[in-house]
């Protein structure tokens, strides 16, 4: 039984070209590997490979259960344009949540380490004071 076909059409090459887009968008939205996609899906990672590259264009219930592994429905992964933002915009999102992490972490760690250092030398805690200290009458 052949899992795989060629579209026999432009339409149907179509098809397979935006179901093979949106599976990658997808995937990537979820931060997962083509290696990970593929076990969830009970696929050889080189075959998941092939067929996000359009190399391969999977059969109906093959294209089911490669959807189904990724969390959505094969009617998203065929329509047009699914979602072109979406995926992108969740990357960005957990991306710039771990450098908002990151920068929350350094900002207490050099805290930490100015309040250790005016400690030990001796100093307030409290900064010295720029400018005039006299109110402007």
């Amino acid at each position: 039984m052949a899992l795989d076909f060629t579209p026999p059409d432009a339409a149907g090459a179509a098809a397979a070209q935006c179901f093979a887009r949106n599976l990658r968008r997808r995937r990537r939205a979820l931060g997962w590997s083509q290696e990970k996609a593929a076990e969830r899906a009970h696929l050889n990672m080189s075959y998941w490979s092939r067929i996000e590259r359009g190399q391969v264009t999977p059969g109906i219930r093959m294209a089911a259960r490669m959807a189904h592994a990724v969390g959505t429905t094969l009617s998203a992964l065929v329509a047009e344009d699914s979602a072109p933002v979406g995926p992108d915009l969740t990357v960005l999102v957990r991306r710039l949540r771990q450098v908002a992490s990151a920068a929350a972490f350094a900002d207490a760690a050099a805290s930490a380490l100015l309040a250790e250092v005016q400690e030990d030398a001796g100093l307030s805690a409290e900064p010295p004071a720029v400018g005039p200290t006299d109110p402007v009458s």
